[in-house]
């Protein structure tokens, strides 16, 4: 028996290997247009929310990293190509509002109002690969939403408590960064 799996397990290997077959993460497509180290610029933020731009560079530089396929360098002049994006949007709206009694401290029914029990994150991205002469070599548009919870707490006033739909809302536009940044790395590799 175990010979027979060690067998199986070498054929395997060897019609892999004949075919060509190696990981897509660790080759790198560009080497024929000498590209083999690359920079991330700090992402622009054009939004009223601050710190995606981190986010968004953070997400770049971990793709890149993981597949193994470029050397991220730290400064700019000793990159082959320039990786750099600008945020145009991050928003939150109000996806399922939902009615709640606000009462008066004898416990009675004062009147009702609409709170938030889940928003829409929604995040607009555009990322470029420049080469050290100007020239794009890569360009995409990215866009990607995520539902996220909104806290139902309401205090005497009615309002629903912002530093828990602040901490929600920045956990999910961190989720969007983290998969728009690996879905536009992989459309980058792919197209060439």
């Amino acid at each position: 028996m175990n010979r027979f799996f060690i067998l199986a397990l070498c054929a395997s290997a060897f019609c892999l290997a004949a075919c060509g077959y190696q990981m897509q993460g660790r080759r790198n497509p560009l080497h024929e247009l000498g590209i083999n180290r690359l920079y991330v610029e700090q992402f622009r933020n054009d939004t009223y929310r601050p710190g995606v731009e981190q986010l968004f560079s953070s997400a770049m530089i971990r793709e890149i990293q993981k597949s193994r396929a470029f050397t991220l360098v730290n400064d700019k002049s000793k990159a082959d190509a320039v990786i750099s994006g600008v945020i145009s949007t991050a928003t939150s709206t109000i996806s399922s509002p939902r009615q709640v009694d606000i009462k008066n401290s004898a416990g009675q029914s004062v009147r009702q109002t609409d709170i938030a029990a889940e928003y829409n994150a929604q995040v607009q991205c555009d990322v470029r690969l420049v080469d050290p002469d100007g020239r794009v070599i890569f360009a995409q548009s990215a866009s990607g939403n995520k539902i996220h919870p909104g806290s139902t707490d309401v205090g005497p006033a009615g309002a629903t408590v912002s530093l828990v739909n602040e901490s929600e809302q920045r956990l999910a536009i961190q989720f969007i960064a983290s998969q728009m940044m690996a879905s536009v790395y992989q459309r980058m590799i792919d197209n060439f």
